[in-house]
């Protein structure tokens, strides 16, 4: 069985649905829990990918890119946090989390991803024990 490559769907259509409702589910959260938030990444993928490496973010950030003209404020931080265009970086959705739990000191990322290539951008970013070369389980 072939193992699934998210590198090849990130920044597509999906990616501009996931990652805004991804940032407005953090941050409601945020503002209703005190005390120590978890959050876990069961498929973490790439910590980011560069746009030029496939061209699935046409059709997905780069459409909306074109189009968007403002309004929603987690659509615009999503919007903040790239640039659609040739060889930019898109972040993945365990650095969107990051990014949005920066202003909270009192927060744990764990990020479990199966493809050895991916685990090392993300343990540059986050520690060494806070990512998991295995699937996550309920228990996780």
């Amino acid at each position: 069985m072939k193992q699934y490559d998210h590198q090849t769907k990130a920044d597509n259509e999906g990616d501009v649905i996931k990652h805004p409702a991804l940032i407005a589910a953090h941050k409601g959260l945020l503002a209703e829990y005190h005390g120590m938030f978890r959050y876990a990444d069961s498929f973490a993928g790439r910590w980011e990918s560069e746009l030029s490496q496939h061209g699935a973010w046409r059709r997905g950030i780069g459409r909306f890119a074109s189009r968007w003209t403002g309004g929603n404020p987690d659509i615009e931080l999503w919007r903040q946090q790239w640039t659609a265009a040739t060889s930019a970086l898109y972040p993945g959705s365990t650095q969107l989390a990051k990014r949005v739990f920066a202003d909270r000191g009192d927060h744990a990322i764990r990020a479990f991803e199966t493809i050895e290539a991916y685990v090392a951008g993300l343990r540059a970013n986050l520690r060494d024990t806070a990512v998991f070369t295995c699937s996550a389980t309920p228990a996780d």
